[in-house]
């Protein structure tokens, strides 16, 4: 009972997590499978409309048919001319595809029992398993639409048919709810294992394996989308580190000692910045920070100080070397900004802070 317990909060905790992380992601899936079954709609109920007289014999479209139909289209068009400008919004794209389920299933409920009072139904099951299994949704809100939508179905079931016909319709209904849940599980513990690994693999791909921040492509890249995403009016600061004499560390003291000295000024970076900031390691000991909405050279020189304090602790005690580095700097108080300008730049105040005497910081304001 213990492990079962366990297993259903690390499931849950997964399913949180995939929701929260993949957010972006799952309002594009949910918005594609609306498009496709807005449109696949109006072409299945025409096929529909067509065939059906040449297998049932006498067989009649209904008000319900009719309306559904015009509905259907009318919704395939807004989607279809709208699907690019509704794609940033995710609870907009969320409520769509609710209100496409509740159109769907309306109609289809009508047409079932309303539509055949002295026949079975025939579509609720399929799309009871077609609609869960394709939207992306939490448990809640795809198992809580589907109870409530099965249990209207019922009632109208067991309000408009005699017994004789209405309790398959319960008894299919029923067995296509249990389907649904066990297929809707499976398939999103697929998507979120199918998410974890592409994170991971972009884990890999983006942070240098010593240091765990960026690596040097993953930070550029970072920056630039930061600078194209705020400019004409930036507010930042660009930091360049280097690592005084590194090269004497790995000498002295072997690369093992190198490393875990590159591991913890990885570690004493991610302290130091915010989340919200931009840490990468340029080289093997140079270190690139990008320092977002900061333009307060006070507060820019503290960080340079905090950085330093960190270094003189990175070495225990017994080892004699003392790890010192230079910084440079340049910040930009709403500018324009150029990335290989401000980059520059920055390099160029470190040069100056090498040149000072090392153990250094050189800060700059932005020129255009």
């Amino acid at each position: 009972m213990t492990k079962i317990v366990q297993w259903l909060k690390a499931d849950t905790k997964k399913r949180r997590r995939f929701f929260k992380e993949a957010e972006k992601e799952i309002a594009d899936i949910n918005l594609r499978t609306l498009h496709t079954f807005s449109l696949m709609t109006v072409l299945l109920l025409v096929l529909y409309m067509l065939l059906t007289p040449f297998i049932i014999r006498a067989w009649k479209p209904t008000s319900y048919h009719i309306i559904f139909l015009f509905c259907s289209i009318l919704f395939a068009f807004v989607i279809h001319f709208l699907k690019k400008k509704i794609s940033q919004y995710n609870t907009l794209v969320l409520l769509l595809c609710l209100f496409f389920e509740i159109m769907v299933y309306g109609f289809v409920i009508l047409i079932d029992t309303v539509g055949v009072p002295k026949g079975p139904g025939v579509f609720i099951p399929t799309l009871c398993v077609a609609l869960s299994a394709s939207f992306v949704f939490p448990y809640w809100l795809c198992f809580g639409s589907l109870i409530f939508f099965d249990t209207v179905y019922i009632c109208f079931v067991l309000h408009v048919k005699d017994i004789s016909i209405g309790q398959y319709d319960v008894f299919a209904a029923l067995v296509a709810l249990g389907f649904t849940i066990v297929v809707t599980c499976r398939i999103l513990a697929l998507r979120i294992r199918d998410h974890e690994t592409r994170m991971k693999y972009l884990v890999l791909s983006t942070r240098d394996p010593l240091a765990q921040i960026y690596n040097k492509q993953a930070c550029f890249d970072a920056i630039q989308k930061y600078l194209r995403l705020y400019n004409p009016s930036v507010n930042c600061a660009l930091l360049v580190l280097d690592l005084d004499d590194f090269k004497q560390v790995n000498d002295i003291y072997g690369h093992y000692t190198g490393d875990e000295v590159l591991r913890s000024t990885g570690e004493g970076l991610r302290n130091i910045f915010r989340s919200s900031d931009i840490i990468g390691r340029f080289g093997g000991d140079e270190f690139v920070i990008l320092i977002a909405g900061l333009s307060n050279r006070t507060v820019l020189e503290e960080k340079c100080r905090l950085i330093q304090d960190m270094l003189r602790h990175v070495l225990d005690e017994k080892k004699s070397a003392l790890i010192t580095c230079s910084i440079g700097g340049a910040y930009a108080d709403g500018q324009k900004v150029d990335f290989e300008a401000l980059f520059r730049q920055a390099d160029t105040a470190l040069y100056q802070a090498k040149d000072a005497g090392k153990s250094q910081y050189v800060l700059q304001q932005y020129r255009v």
